[in-house]
């Protein structure tokens, strides 16, 4: 389609190679739909598909690389593969297909939609609805934290589809690629990114005040703020539960990447119990006292 717009094989192809991998499986996903688009004669649909060939052409034609227009095709691709997958949903029942689908747009829209509010879902939370039983998200999920074990089970709420959607995409990216770690949907970047600014020192002789400070500047007045961009989970919440996210998100094996998560998993319980109550007194004495009243 593009070399019928007048750009050149050579330019497609070098233009495709050296695209960073998951954005190559999204324009992959979007290359497959075209024909779809052209059999559902949905003529928005098709009007849309061509703008977005348009966008594909003109950027290719300037040479340069704008983060922000690249971007900008992105959300494009993913709503429109969105809007098709709505309109083939509300004509037949998709099942599996429909549910995978969900998980990569969901995962792309993550990745690449700044804008994004995932706990809204995007009205893929409808589409998904129709595609499986609800039952399906109800997985239990145990774990470790400071605190002692605990589980959670997930349901059909925000949080729950949200992290049932990046845990199948991830899945399939571990199962079917050779090098998952540059394809991985990971909402825990940020809260390690994080935790490696307050632990950049000589963990044989952190002091509980040392790193405190550390945390506090880190963290600053982020503490009471979302850090997984998934249900609203603040620092505490995330970094008491992180296994659970290990976990239930399939990163447990790019834990070695995420050396902020790894480096506070090292430290002594007494150390992550200091870590957890500079960032919020009150959660964390809640936990401690839940604890103490199990004991007795």
């Amino acid at each position: 389609m593009l070399q019928q717009m007048g750009i050149p094989v050579d330019l497609t192809e070098r233009y495709f190679a050296s695209m960073e991998p998951s954005r190559f499986m999204l324009n992959a996903i979007f290359s497959s739909t075209l024909p779809l688009v052209s059999i559902s004669r949905f003529v928005e649909l098709e009007e849309r598909c061509m703008q977005i060939l348009q966008m594909l052409a003109q950027h290719l034609r300037s040479g340069t690389d704008s983060a922000s227009f690249v971007g900008k095709i992105a959300i494009a691709q993913i709503n429109l593969i969105r809007d098709l997958l709505d309109h083939y949903n509300a004509h037949q029942h998709l099942g599996r297909i429909g549910f995978e689908l969900c998980a990569f747009l969901y995962a792309f829209k993550y990745k690449f939609d700044p804008g994004f509010q995932p706990q809204s879902l995007d009205r893929l939370d409808l589409i998904l609805h129709d595609c499986i039983d609800p039952s399906q998200l109800n997985e239990i999920v145990r774990y470790e934290t400071p605190f002692g074990h605990r589980e959670r089970q997930l349901t059909w709420s925000d949080l729950g589809v949200s992290t049932k959607l990046i845990q199948l995409y991830n899945d399939f990216v571990i199962r079917h690629t050779t090098t998952p770690d540059r394809y991985l949907c990971n909402p825990l970047a940020r809260l390690s990114d994080r935790l490696d600014r307050a632990l950049c020192f000589d963990s044989s002789t952190l002091s509980v005040k040392t790193l405190m400070r550390g945390v506090n500047q880190a963290f600053g007045t982020h503490k009471q703020k979302s850090i997984l961009r998934i249900g609203g989970v603040r620092p505490y919440e995330a970094l008491r539960d992180v296994q659970f996210y290990l976990r239930a998100l399939k990163l447990e094996d790019a834990v070695d990447d995420l050396t902020g998560i790894r480096r506070y998993c090292e430290l002594p319980i007494a150390l992550q119990h200091a870590i957890l109550r500079s960032l919020d007194k009150a959660a964390f004495a809640i936990d401690v006292g839940q604890v103490a009243a199990i004991d007795l």
